[in-house]
């Protein structure tokens, strides 16, 4: 419901949303989420529309706008970059959007550089993530902004002189057009309807790592890296920093917002699993302590999960794939789910103009409409899991829908329809008729007696009345300039000869156009490719933010551009009249291309004057720089003997310098020498050097000294010390001593035990020396006895061996 009320504060839009769902049969008691963008009206910790609601419904889930995250953060961490790109961006588009004279020398520029010329895209502040766009139209046109900006010197804003002589300028754009366009691509998804908050968990992590991954790999783009080995290090390493600090930034602005329930989105995660047979109970159990759900047998539960798990099962054992028994429930049951099987058939449309068939499409399986079928075709009820699933997915994630809204309602809106009763009614038309065609909606009004007497029949005869008077004057004006044109056919017979000949000249340029614009569109449909292919499965096109600038029907409904030609409102600020475009564009391309030729002739004999003077110039420059030659020359000789002179000045004062100096030097030795002798007869004589030790005592006591002049220890503290310094030497011999025995005494046991071993070694040798002679025995005893088994055998039992002639009488013949 779309109403009317200037104060926002949390209050008034608590009451206002509170009679909303009242007069709709609603209560707050059964109110799962709240979803908004993140304003502190809406959202703030202390006093908001969360907070009065939490009061009354302390279960309360808030449901963030992820989108408006995101923007967000890419705002915030654009300030830790060296350039303030968006303060860029509006600066370039306004400084060419209030002169049509700057337009129209920047297309020179486009021709110049060989591109096609396209308009600069506006950023607003309030549209999400439009900045990407932008960005990317910038990028494209740089060569020629850049080179007009550099052409106009002086005349050039300061702000945008400077951004487009730095190397890091170009470098910066390249960065953010490869980081931007994951974050837009990512805030699109969390506005696609098929997306929900048991995907959150998956989408956020998912863009998380991706950002701490170029930021650890220090990737920012191909063209960024290019840039940076082309610039001086130390730039390149500001840059890098500044680039790493806005994917840092970017990272902990998105933690602020999703830590704090992640776990919430974690434990909602488990029904995006399409596996449904693979979810486990512990899972299940989690996600119910983390939403809180009320009124839930957790036994009937446990009992609904596991018989859904095996409808689950039994429908993959099916010979049909499971997601064409999801399309085919989808047909059968239009009545719930139109808006959504209108949004599928317009993203399977802009497949099919990307060039992809519906078969190359992958077989998806959303979580929503898999719940949805296998409580359809489940023969028991399962209340319990119905209503924990329908409360996961009755989480909002984005404020997209509402975003949407605003702009239905910006296109309503205008000076003559400014009522917000009317808006409000044509704003519940276009959203909740959105899946009937206007033959479908012009039916539904004949089959409504109730509102066809509600029309107002007055203003719609006038309606019609004014549209007659229209066709009737473009009818009297088609007229009156078939009369004018039969009389300048006879004018331009003479010319059509000159005519043919420059149309052929523009079949073939435009011919040339055609191909390159052909490569253009297929470079561009490639560059693209990636956003095109979200765009065709994930975004409505009247349900993006941007509609208003793209609505096909937007003239429609604007009032008409023009009457006639000679509107007033047709003037050059206007815009309104372009080449081509007015009634007259025929006349006047003959007289324009007649006009060409003569300013053509009139250009060759300029060319050819210009040629003559040229030359004249030149002889004159060619006696003027001989002349100047010989000048030079004489100077030169000049200069020359001017220079000796001057070298004979400096030598003979350079002599006079040297020997003062060497008189000066000479004084100071001297005098340096008479100091340093007086110094040294002052030390010798002083107690310094005489060692006086009686001037080091204190006058606290005889065992104090003053630091400063102690001269060192008595003899009797010498000898105290020698003494001790004796003593501790006969000390160490002793101890030395001591370790020595302990080491003999420690080498004559370890002697001891080496040879009780080695006598021990050869007892053992001698053992087995004797078992292997008897062991030797026994073999040759064994070897004899086999041998004369052997020689029996040969002899006594087998006489009769086999001789060749008996092997002969064996196979004489075939079979």
């Amino acid at each position: 419901q779309v109403i009317e009320y200037p104060d926002e504060t949390a209050n008034e839009v608590f009451r206002n949303t509170h009679e909303v769902m009242m007069s709709n049969g609603l209560t707050i008691e059964g109110l799962t989420a709240l979803g908004a963008d993140n304003t502190n009206v809406n959202f703030g910790a202390n006093h908001s529309l969360y907070t009065l609601f939490r009061d009354i419904k302390p279960n309360l889930i808030r449901g963030n706008c992820f989108s408006h995250i995101l923007n967000n953060s890419v705002k915030h961490a654009n300030s830790y970059l060296l350039l303030d790109v968006e303060c860029i961006i509006m600066k370039v588009y306004a400084y060419f959007s209030r002169s049509t004279k700057r337009i129209e020398e920047l297309k020179s520029y486009f021709e110049f550089v060989e591109l096609d010329y396209v308009v600069l895209l506006q950023h607003i502040k309030i549209r999400w993530l439009s900045l990407f766009n932008s960005i990317e139209r910038l990028v494209k046109v740089y060569p020629a902004v850049g080179a007009y900006n550099l052409n106009l010197g002086e005349d050039c804003p300061a702000i945008l002189n400077s951004f487009f002589t730095l190397d890091e300028s170009i470098c910066t754009l390249y960065f953010l057009e490869n980081i931007l366009f994951e974050m837009q691509r990512s805030a699109l998804q969390f506005q696609h309807h098929h997306c929900t908050a048991v995907d959150i968990h998956r989408m956020i992590t998912s863009i998380l790592i991706k950002l701490k991954k170029r930021s650890d790999d220090k990737y920012y783009g191909y063209l960024s890296r290019e840039r940076f080995r082309k610039m001086n290090k130390e730039d390149a390493e500001k840059l890098e920093k500044s680039f790493e600090n806005f994917i840092n930034k970017i990272i902990s602005y998105i933690h602020t917002y999703f830590d704090e329930n992640a776990n919430l989105y974690q434990s909602l995660s488990v029904w995006g699993n399409i596996s449904i047979g693979s979810i486990s109970w512990n899972d299940v159990e989690q996600c119910v302590d983390a939403i809180k759900i009320q009124n839930i047998d957790i036994d009937k539960l446990y009992d609904e999960l596991c018989e859904v798990q095996a409808t689950y099962i039994v429908l993959n054992k099916k010979g049909r794939p499971l997601h064409e028994q999801i399309q085919l429930f989808l047909r059968e049951n239009k009545e719930g789910i139109k808006q959504d099987d209108k949004e599928d058939k317009e993203e399977e449309k802009k497949d099919m103009d990307d060039g992809k068939t519906k078969e190359e499409e992958p077989k998806r399986i959303y979580p929503d409409q898999l719940w949805a079928y296998l409580f359809h075709v489940h023969d028991k009820p399962a209340p319990n899991l119905k209503q924990l699933i329908s409360l996961c997915f009755s989480i909002p994630i984005s404020n997209g829908y509402c975003e949407g809204v605003f702009n239905h309602m910006k296109q309503a809106w205008i000076n003559t329809r400014n009522k917000m009763e009317l808006i409000s009614a044509e704003l519940k038309i276009r959203l909740n008729s959105a899946d009937i065609d206007c033959k479908q909606f012009y039916n539904l009004i004949l089959s409504k007696p109730d509102l066809l007497k509600a029309i107002d029949k007055d203003a719609l005869e006038q309606q019609v009345q004014d549209r007659q008077w229209i066709e009737d004057l473009e009818h009297k004006r088609d007229q009156a300039f078939g009369i004018y044109l039969e009389y300048t056919e006879g004018m331009l017979a003479s010319i059509k000869s000159d005519f043919f000949l420059l149309a052929k000249d523009i079949v073939r340029n435009d011919t040339i156009a055609q191909l390159l614009q052909r490569r253009q569109e297929y470079d561009q449909r490639e560059y693209n490719r990636s956003l095109n292919e979200f765009r065709a499965m994930h975004q409505q096109p009247f349900s993006q933010r941007e509609w208003d600038l793209n609505d096909p029907d937007y003239l429609k409904k604007d009032i008409p551009a023009r009457v006639s030609d000679d509107d007033p409102r047709c003037g050059m600020s206007g815009l309104q009249k372009f080449d081509g475009e007015d009634l007259n564009s025929k006349a006047r391309n003959k007289y324009q291309q007649e006009q060409l030729r003569e300013w053509s002739r009139m250009q060759q004999e300029h060319r050819r004057q210009a040629i003559d003077q040229q030359n004249a110039a030149d002889r004159l420059y060619e006696m003027k720089q001989h002349e100047m030659d010989q000048r030079a020359i004489e100077l030169q000789r000049a200069e020359e003997e001017c220079r000796k002179a001057i070298n004979n000045a400096v030598k003979n004062f350079n002599s006079a310098l040297l020997r003062e100096t060497e008189e000066r030097k000479y004084l100071k030795k001297r005098q340096e020498d008479y100091d340093n002798y007086a110094e040294m007869a002052n030390m010798i004589t002083s107690d310094l050097l005489t060692e006086n030790a009686d001037q080091a005592i204190s006058q606290f006591g005889p065992h104090r000294v003053v630091p400063d002049r102690w001269k060192g220890m008595s003899p009797e503290q010498l000898q105290k010390i020698r003494e001790e310094q004796q003593r501790q030497v006969e000390e160490k011999k002793r101890q030395e001593e001591e370790e020595r025995q302990r080491e003999e005494e420690w080498n004559r046991r370890r002697f001891a035990e080496a040879k009780a071993g080695m006598i021990s070694e050869k007892q053992i040798e001698r053992e087995k020396r004797t078992i292997e002679q008897d062991l030797y025995g026994d073999n040759q005893r064994l070897a004899n006895e086999q041998k004369n088994l052997k020689q029996y055998l040969d002899r006594v039992v087998y006489t009769n061996q086999p001789t060749a002639a008996y092997f002969t009488q064996f196979n004489t013949n075939s079979r």
